[in-house]
């Protein structure tokens, strides 16, 4: 199971990712674990705590209204969880909650644990005696049979996956450059560690611990613990800048371990670096005994080892319908949606799957529309317009050779084109008209009706048309903004250009009024694409700017104008640039972009 969404749930099953449920009361799922198919716990904001059964899956009282930001599940069904209690609060003053199930309810058994992250995952963690240990930037605290105590006041390694436990008197964790050993009445020094900080520390048992210091110029190291002495593996150069992922496995002689983003893997006598789809990864997930997930980088490919072998799962990576990067989706319904992109590309989903549908250009097609399953368009570059009658794509030869971006086409009958040299062709009538009343690129066009026309050109300027000429509403200069998104939202306003309309008035989609709960989010998020489903939910796909000035594909979801759910579409600092968004209802949108990848968003 994902929680790649907020407030879905996917499950790959008969070979297949399906979406499972939404959960309309959520912001986000943000924590999974379990120890069967038919228990798993998940986690999510403001309390939310959800068991699946294998059938059903029902929400539980957990007793809190703090977010859930870690679970674990023990392998005798008895679950912990741990809750940030941030809302509302400066940051000095959040607080976490210790929450654990017994079986048959929730419960909060300690009010205030040091736990002020959310990355909890790295530096809490419980053992089946029912002892919980939490490493923090304040020390090393054990909670037992009632009581909270603190075994060093030494600062840990936060945020790094420095805790790991064996059981109630086998704990490790690291401490700045040193590891230290719970023996079950005393913390005690491992010798013979390299003087580097301690990224990580995990194992499958009192003879069988790795250790992964921070990489130096010298080199990159694995330690391994077996019970009596420390060995050391040289895995290659090093930089003090390298980073450790992630370190998992299904036994002692099947350990993963992602190092900068490259995958080794330990057979029991070497380490080995993965090649091939396996080359670069950035996720690692330990699900049961003989399960590990993996998931790739550029391509976003996922894996799957059963302790065994390793499959990729459909349709991720180099499963891929295509590469080809995707300009323009139109989702007719939930069963018959349509992508274009470079080259020609037409791609159509029937259900079931997505299949490469063959059309006369290679030219890359920028724009697709329609109004039924027979009557789709599609345009691209050098005038090419394309035309689906339910059988096969025709070209429609229209006497231009200028770029086409753009169609609208959802009306029987009426259809708009829009391009460079400030082309605007019609369809009204059975017959076919050209305009020109702008030298510039036009690129997006949106219509409520054939007497409504909306239109947008490249650097921003908003035209409105009535019936075949535009008229300039507002001139804007912004060469370098690049949004082409243009849709209704509700009956009266409108997002172009990154703009919004409010009545007469046009604000910047960063403006408060439209951030609303979001705004400090909203204020670094650039809107590529916007679309509205049925209940005037906009969504918008875009590019979000991290602290470093990196960016990473994202995507938003306004309810009268306020922000109500965001989650990102790719991996952070990701090459993949969201494109273009549609959609049929609340739970049915899709969102494409380059290198052939396709979302499928849920609310």
């Amino acid at each position: 199971m994902a929680t790649e969404r907020p407030g879905t749930l996917a499950r790959f099953t008969a070979g297949r990712w399906q979406d499972m449920l939404w959960f309309s009361d959520l912001d986000a799922l943000t924590t999974i674990d379990g120890r069967a198919d038919d228990d798993v716990w998940f986690g999510g904001k403001k309390g939310a705590l959800y068991h699946w059964d294998g059938d059903t899956l029902t929400r539980v009282n957990g007793g809190t209204r703090g977010d859930i930001i870690h679970l674990q599940v023990l392998p005798d069904g008895r679950a912990w969880a741990a809750a940030l209690v941030s809302q509302g609060l400066p940051y000095e003053s959040r607080y976490s909650q210790l929450l654990a199930w017994d079986g048959s309810a929730w419960s909060v058994v300690l009010e205030r644990i040091p736990l002020t992250t959310p990355s909890a995952r790295r530096t809490f963690l419980a053992t089946e005696s029912g002892d919980v240990w939490f490493a923090t930037n304040t020390g090393l605290f054990r909670w037992s049979e009632g009581a909270l105590q603190r075994l060093s006041p030494e600062r840990l390694n936060e945020g790094r996956e420095s805790l790991w436990a064996n059981g109630p008197h086998e704990v490790w964790v690291g401490i700045g450059s040193t590891v230290k050993r719970w023996n079950g009445s005393a913390l005690v020094d491992v010798t013979d560690i390299p003087q580097e900080e301690i990224d990580t520390i995990w194992g499958t048992g009192p003879g069988d611990v790795w250790i992964l210091p921070r990489s130096t110029l010298s080199g990159s190291l694995i330690l391994h613990w077996n019970g009596s002495q420390l060995t050391s593996y040289p895995i290659g150069p090093g930089h003090p800048d390298d980073l450790w992922f992630g370190m998992m496995g299904t036994g002692p002689n099947d350990v993963w371990v992602n190092h900068e983003g490259k995958l080794l893997h330990w057979d029991g006598q070497a380490w080995k670096a993965m090649a091939g789809p396996l080359e670069r990864a950035y996720v690692l997930r330990r699900v049961g005994p003989d399960s590990v997930w993996i998931r790739g980088s550029v391509d976003d490919q996922v894996m799957h080892w059963d302790g065994q072998t390793m499959r990729q799962i459909p349709e991720t990576g180099e499963g891929r319908v295509t590469h080809a990067h995707l300009r323009d989706v139109w989702a007719l319904s939930p069963t018959d949606v349509w992508a274009v992109g470079d080259s020609g590309t037409a791609l159509h989903r029937d259900g079931e799957g997505w299949n490469v549908v063959p059309t006369p250009t290679q030219a890359d097609l920028t724009g697709v529309s329609g109004s039924s399953t027979r009557d789709v368009w599609a345009v691209g570059k050098q005038g090419v317009v394309l035309h689906w009658d339910g059988t096969a794509w025709t070209r429609v030869e229209l006497g231009t050779s200028a770029d086409l971006d753009a169609v609208w086409a959802a009306t029987p009958g009426f259809v708009t084109i829009v391009g460079d040299q400030g082309t605007l062709l019609q369809l009204r009538e059975g017959q076919w008209s050209m305009h020109s009343s702008t030298v510039s690129r036009l690129n997006r066009v949106w219509a409520r009706s054939p007497d409504e026309i909306w239109v947008t050109d490249i650097e921003g300027t908003i035209y409105h048309s009535s019936g075949t000429e535009l008229s300039v509403v507002l001139r804007r200069r912004y060469p370098q903004y690049t949004s082409k998104g243009l849709w209704g939202m509700g009956p009266e306003s409108l997002f172009a250009a990154g703009l919004v309309k409010q009545g007469a008035d046009w604000v910047e989609f960063r403006h408060p009024i439209v951030g609303g709960g979001c705004h400090a989010c909203v204020s670094q998020f650039t809107p590529m694409d916007a679309w509205e489903d049925p209940h005037q939910r906009t969504w918008f796909i875009g590019e979000f700017l991290t602290n470093t000035g990196a960016s990473s594909p994202f995507w938003l979801t306004f309810v009268k104008g306020r922000c109500s759910g965001s989650s990102r579409l790719g991996p952070p600092i990701s090459p993949f640039q969201p494109t273009a968004l549609h959609g049929t209802g609340a739970h049915d949108i899709w969102s494409v972009g380059t290198y052939g990848r396709i979302h499928h968003l849920s609310y």
